[in-house]
């Protein structure tokens, strides 16, 4: 019907504990590197997440109009408007 085999184990104690690590050892260039907040939709489109820090939206750039301009507080500027002018 065909060969038959014989199979005996011979070896029945493991290597010792720094010969199985450095036997068992694979290579940083083996393993592919993790991609973090990235993935993929239906289509094959690549899909990723990116972080960045909070804007100050008072040092943003915009068109500089009226009523976008900070208001000053009344109880500063009505004391300053009420100055009487010398006479010469």
């Amino acid at each position: 019907m065909g060969p038959s085999l014989d199979l005996v184990l011979r070896r029945t104690h493991l290597a010792s504990d720094d010969l199985m690590k450095a036997a068992t050892k694979v290579p940083r260039v083996v393993k592919p590197k993790k991609v973090k907040n990235m993935s993929y939709d239906a289509f094959g489109t690549k899909e990723g997440q990116v972080h960045m820090q909070r804007q100050d939206y008072g040092k943003l750039q915009t068109r500089k109009m009226k009523g976008l301009k900070r208001q000053l507080d009344t109880t500063e500027t009505s004391p300053q408007k009420n100055k009487v002018k010398k006479k010469k």
